[in-house]
């Protein structure tokens, strides 16, 4: 009877267990998610508060093309966009939220552990550094990871970023 109940209780733990691990996290704010393109952002968040273009010359990076980037900025957000060297087909490669408003993914800024790991389950990595705790998350995608920080046991950023080399 010992047995039967110690291979219950694994079988319980294990499926617990598998229910709480990373099975690759798609952040989303207001309908945007990674590779949205820029009208879409447009679409769904409106006009930014500020605008940032940068271009690179083809050879001055690890992929060898021309690059456009574009960086969004709205209260409590930055969109990430990344687009040929003559600015087109931009698309987001980056975001970084920073204000409670925006929910990204059922999470928001000042969600709590317990909440995060509800939602996006056990972290595939977590460094704590200064006072900072992080939680990093491989996205569905390979290339993209999402990470969020905490202070005090509260959310004080998300993170999505695309490896672009």
């Amino acid at each position: 009877m010992k047995v039967v109940s110690l291979i219950v209780f694994l079988l319980i733990a294990s499926c617990i267990s598998f229910g709480q691990t990373s099975q690759g996290v798609d952040l989303k704010v207001n309908n945007v998610v990674w590779n949205s393109s820029y009208a879409t952002v447009l679409k769904q968040l409106g006009k930014p508060l500020k605008t940032k273009k940068s271009t690179m010359k083809a050879g001055n990076n690890c992929t060898g093309d021309a690059q456009t980037m574009l960086e969004l900025t709205y209260k409590g957000l930055e969109i990430s966009l990344i687009g040929d060297g003559r600015g087109r087909g931009m698309r987001v490669y980056g975001m970084a939220v920073k204000d409670a408003r925006w929910l990204a993914s059922g999470i928001r800024i000042g969600t709590d552990v317990d909440g995060v790991k509800g939602e996006f389950g056990k972290p595939d990595y977590e460094s704590i550094d200064d006072g900072t705790t992080k939680f990093l998350y491989n996205a569905t995608e390979d290339t993209t990871e999402v990470w969020v920080e905490f202070r005090n046991g509260k959310v004080v950023g998300i993170f999505l970023a695309e490896s672009l080399c």
